[in-house]
């Protein structure tokens, strides 16, 4: 733009849009965060990279919609694997399992394997209807059949509750 860069003008609006900042310079990462921007991509851009800011918007949009509910079975997010790119529906992640660097996403009725860190897992399923129960497992709220101390099973799997996720897991299911 000749006479405003893409912050100045982010500045000037009085609604503010949600923005994914993309750019060769990191000088202006930190301004992007102050204007609410929901992620700041530097050029060169992977796919994976683009594919993961996408995700974070959508999951913001349909947060801030409430569409991503315990009823909305139409909710998707696309899901890298390797060469190809699936898109999935949120309601069919029974849950995610890290192993190495690797995170196996187990749908109702298959599997994919992403190279993801489990950090940045948020990015990829709604924080709305997944919660962290053990360091190497985030599972769907909706698929879990019944909660033990120590494991939670989901269609038939126990699947372990580690103890510092815990308390957080109950608090969130409202178990007190």
């Amino acid at each position: 733009m000749p006479d405003i860069d893409g912050m100045q003008l982010v500045q000037t609006l009085a609604s503010k849009p949600m923005i994914i900042f993309t750019t060769a310079y990191s000088s202006y990462a930190v301004e992007s965060y102050n204007l609410n921007a929901i992620d700041y991509l530097l050029k060169p851009i992977t796919f994976e990279r683009f594919l993961a800011a996408v995700n974070k918007a959508t999951n913001l949009v349909a947060t801030k919609n409430n569409t991503i509910a315990r009823d909305d079975e139409a909710a998707t997010i696309f899901i890298k694997s390797g060469p190809q790119t699936y898109q999935v529906k949120v309601a069919d992640i029974l849950y995610l399992e890290k192993d190495g660097n690797y995170i196996t996403v187990h749908l109702k009725d298959k599997q994919i394997l992403i190279r993801e860190n489990m950090s940045d897992i948020f990015d990829l399923v709604p924080a709305a209807g997944f919660v962290r129960v053990h360091k190497s497992y985030v599972v769907s709220t909706r698929h879990i059949t019944m909660i033990e101390v120590h494991q939670l099973i989901i269609n038939g799997k126990k699947i372990p509750i580690g103890s510092t996720y815990r308390e957080s897991l109950r608090a969130r299911l409202g178990m007190g």
